[in-house]
């Protein structure tokens, strides 16, 4: 890899280029689909080549900090998942032809006094397939398992101990298997934290409670999927309404 940077009194800019070489997991190359046992000598490992640039800095004093990045990479022989009706619910694998991922990160922190924080972070992931291998995809076609938008805010509020912790998520749909036939729905999420600094028990001992709530609306989504699951099988539902009580004890 290498880069370059560029310091000045309004923030960093900088741009990188890196390559690299991941060879498969045991568990890609265990799982045979021919359901002969062994390694499957039919898997290759990924090589990569990507550049990013991006630029990150804070306003003046550092009450507001800030940093947007964009990165391409495009990857040969990207490992991807599959299922056979042999296999069941095992995983096999095998290499994409090539794929490009572009993306775009950005982050925002605003701390508007001792008493209260915003925070707000975005991603955007377009994936796609750039070769196909001759098997169940096209040129083209969007990566499965990953959201093109994914969106999270935050706000904190702390007075006299007490920490309250407002937090909201939205997840875009997005596709669950190569062929980009069918695909998950996108959700929002809303999930809450109350707790405190710590109450003193003796000269030696502090109790720290909290109490968080996720998915505070009961919010029916799948958490994540299988990709190229068999007879449909992609999609692994989430908790509903949570709630968590805890505290700590130090002394």
């Amino acid at each position: 890899s290498i880069g370059v940077s560029y310091n000045s009194d309004h923030g960093l800019l900088y741009v990188n280029f890196g390559t690299s070489f991941e060879t498969p997991t045991t568990t890609e190359l265990v799982n045979h689909p021919e359901m002969t046992g062994g390694f499957n000598p039919d898997i290759k490992p990924e090589i990569a080549r990507g550049v990013e640039t991006g630029f990150r800095g804070m306003w003046p004093q550092s009450l507001l900090r800030y940093e947007i990045a964009v990165f391409r990479m495009q990857v040969k022989d990207q490992l991807i998942s599959f299922r056979t009706p042999e296999g069941g619910s095992r995983d096999f694998y095998r290499n994409a032809g090539k794929t490009r991922h572009d993306g775009l990160e950005a982050s925002v922190r605003w701390k508007a006094n001792h008493w209260l924080e915003m925070l707000l972070n975005y991603n955007y992931s377009h994936f796609t397939f750039l070769e196909s291998d001759g098997s169940d995809f096209e040129e083209g076609n969007r990566l499965p398992g990953i959201p093109e938008h994914r969106l999270v805010a935050g706000v904190s509020f702390q007075h006299s101990g007490f920490r309250t912790d407002l937090t909201f998520e939205h997840t875009g749909s997005y596709y669950v298997n190569n062929e980009n036939t069918t695909s998950n729905p996108g959700y929002e999420l809303v999930h809450v934290r109350m707790g405190h600094s710590g109450f003193d028990l003796a000269d030696t001992a502090r109790w720290i409670p909290f109490i968080a709530i996720n998915n505070v609306f009961d919010t029916q989504y799948n958490s994540s999927v299988s990709v190229n699951a068999n007879f449909g099988r992609y999609y692994e539902p989430a908790p509903g309404r949570s709630v968590f009580l805890g505290w700590t004890l130090e002394w």
